[in-house]
């Protein structure tokens, strides 16, 4: 099909076929061995149609798909069609390959193809989707089961000379599995681990262990057969499968498995290993592991019934408190919020560093996102609100903004519903925080104020400087500036009378942008200063921030020499601390000083290490320096 397309042709494919045909295998497989084809990009979404997780909606699959393709998160559109739209502007005329995993209906897909260019769409599926055959011109590319002699190759490849030996018995194995290649590997590692016993010793055990009958439903066929290999587990290996299936995620690392059942972390790696061996979870990656939806739906049938409360505790536990430290590395100067004490066995880890803490949130923060949805519907209220608040860090710097507003939106639920309203004022908080970065800043508005009160209400002082601040930030992006300025005054106020350093220097930072866009730029460059004596002591990071500042109000100033100086002190210690994406923008406000001072040498020089950053990032700012670079 990639090579008969015309030029230019978007060549959309739907491989579909039964739970654990093998779909995804082959789409993997094929797409590895094509990339070469597509030298624009792979693009990959798993979509969530079948499985205890809530389908992956087309618009959040697209805002995905746009911030790999360097989307900044201030210019992703708001909803489905916007997205859409600029999705197939954004590759048009190029060859990219779409892999669209696991789809359950047509309008799932349907947004998410090219509109021109060249690209190709493969996606899974079990059921036929017709429309897009008939509407989109699709190629519709069945995986019914393995022949008879294809299963038996299968079982050779994999057993080895035991099938040709017993044919009979290997026949009957392949009945009992009903062709599914999935059930076929699980069966051929049950056979390879047990070298001494005869193969028709070991069906005749499935068969009375389990009454299975040839020409049963596929899908009666493949569980008997997760039930055969599961039978044959030691029984801390099968106490370990069972759990897993507890785990509302799609992926889980080995910490999250060990606190899950409660094991150390080199007993729950040795055990994991088995299970991979028996190919009942895959490999997701360094640490990282999936279970087929089948086999997990299979293995939280399984679990007994003293053993699913305590080890969900342990679980919440663990990604709560192993969050909460992350997030206090990326920023330490939050205030914390109480958390509910840990089990002794949820196994919560450590980071040493920010980067450390923000790769953990990168792999885990959509399997924290379902952890914190099933903490909502099961009564887990606390955790269901405090898991979201541990990710706005990590969630506000990456620009993840759909998860960001669903997070708090999955937090406050819940906390209402338990009527907690420590709780509904953070989520209030952090919800119109979300929604002021995703540009709707009247009803991020709302929702500080709300905060505001409730804090108020709650006796809560430093929330009710840190609503403040909230409120004259959005006051800010609605150009209300003197509102703004008294709620950033307030702000510097109460954080100063209540002795909190970093609080008062992050008003200060507030006051001097206002100042600025007011024009005062002497108040300005005053507040910055001020900003910046304040995070000297307490925060790089913040120290940067106070001289981006100063760099703005002494380039309004026309003190461009001053400015330059600012804005390199202030690259130099974002480049230290690996915070890529502000160093570039700094640089790029560097190049603007150098080019209004008649200097076009030293803008180029800024402009070419900021787009180099940009490009690295994959951001869309890096278009706007190639334009100036010319």
């Amino acid at each position: 099909m990639v090579q008969a397309a015309p030029r230019g042709t978007v060549v959309v494919a739907v491989i579909n076929g039964t739970a654990g045909a093998g779909k995804t295998e082959l789409a993997l497989q094929w797409a590895h061995a094509v990339k070469d084809r597509f030298p624009d990009g792979q693009l990959y979404a798993n979509l969530r149609g079948y499985g205890p997780e809530e389908m992956l909606a087309a618009d959040e699959a697209l805002a995905g798909f746009l911030r790999a393709l360097g989307v900044a998160a201030t210019d992703m559109p708001d909803g489905l069609e916007d997205r859409s739209a600029m999705f197939r502007t954004r590759v048009a005329g190029r060859r990219v390959l779409i892999v669209l995993d696991n789809a359950r209906t047509e309008e799932q897909i349907r947004p998410l193809l090219p509109g021109e260019g060249g690209s190709f769409v493969l996606a899974t599926t079990r059921d036929a989707l017709s429309g897009l055959v008939v509407r989109d011109g699709a190629e519709s590319v069945g995986l019914g089961l393995l022949s008879a002699t294809e299963s038996i190759d299968l079982l050779r490849a994999l057993i080895g000379p035991q099938v040709d030996e017993e044919p009979d018995s290997a026949e009957k194995l392949v009945s009992l599995c009903a062709r599914l290649p999935l059930a076929l590997r699980i069966a051929a590692e049950r056979v390879v681990s047990q070298p001494d016993t005869s193969l028709a010793e070991q069906i005749e055990e499935g068969v009375r262990l389990e009454q299975l009958k040839a020409g049963e439903d596929p899908r009666t066929a493949v569980r008997a057969v997760f039930s055969w290999s599961y039978r044959h587990l030691e029984v801390n290996v099968a106490r370990v499968f069972r759990l897993l299936g507890l785990h509302p995620g799609t992926e889980f690392g080995f910490a999250a498995a060990a606190a899950l059942t409660g094991l150390s972390h080199p007993e729950a790696k040795r055990l994991l290993q088995r299970l991979l061996q028996a190919h009942l979870i895959e490999s997701a990656g360094k640490g990282r592991y999936r279970m087929h939806d089948l086999l997990r739906a299979y293995a939280a049938e399984l679990v007994e019934a003293d053993e699913d409360e305590a080890a969900i505790r342990r679980l919440l536990d663990h990604y709560l408190h192993t969050a909460c430290s992350a997030g206090l590395q990326m920023n330490p100067h939050r205030p914390q919020i109480s958390l509910p004490t840990a089990t002794a066995d949820s196994a919560a880890r450590s980071f040493v560093d920010y980067r450390d803490a923000l790769c953990w949130f990168e792999a885990e923060h959509p399997a924290l996102l379902d952890v914190a949805v099933y903490a909502a519907v099961h009564g887990w209220h606390t955790h269901a609100w405090q898991i979201p608040w541990t990710l706005t860090t990590f969630f506000n710097r990456k620009g993840y903004l759909d998860e960001y507003i669903s997070a708090q939106e999955t937090g406050l639920h819940a906390a209402e519903q338990a009527g907690d309203l420590v709780g509904q004022s953070h989520c209030r908080r952090y919800l119109g925080n979300a929604l002021a970065l995703s540009g709707k800043h009247a009803d991020s508005v709302q929702h500080f104020e709300r905060a505001l009160m409730l804090f108020d209400e709650l006796g809560d002082k430093a929330g009710k400087a840190f609503a403040y601040r909230s409120l004259s930030w959005a006051f800010d992006l609605l150009g209300r500036y003197p509102e703004a300025l008294a709620n950033a005054e307030r702000a510097r106020d109460l954080q100063r009378l209540l002795g909190n350093v970093a609080g008062e220097a992050h008003a200060w930072s507030s006051l001097a942008h206002i100042k600025t866009k007011l024009g005062d730029h002497e108040g300005a460059l005053e507040a910055g200063n001020a900003c910046r004596d304040l995070y000297r002591d307490v925060d790089r990071d913040g120290e940067a921030t106070a001289l981006e500042a100063m760099g703005t109000a002494l380039s309004g100033l026309g003190r461009h020499g001053e400015a330059i100086s600012a804005y390199t002190q202030a690259v130099a210690i974002l480049e230290d601390l690996g915070d890529d994406y502000d160093a570039a923008k700094t640089l790029a406000s560097l190049g603007e000083v150098h080019d209004a001072t008649g200097d076009p040498v030293g803008a180029a020089a800024a402009w070419n290490r900021a787009l180099r950053i940009f490009e690295r990032l994959g951001h869309a700012d890096a278009d706007v320096l190639r334009k100036r670079l010319g």
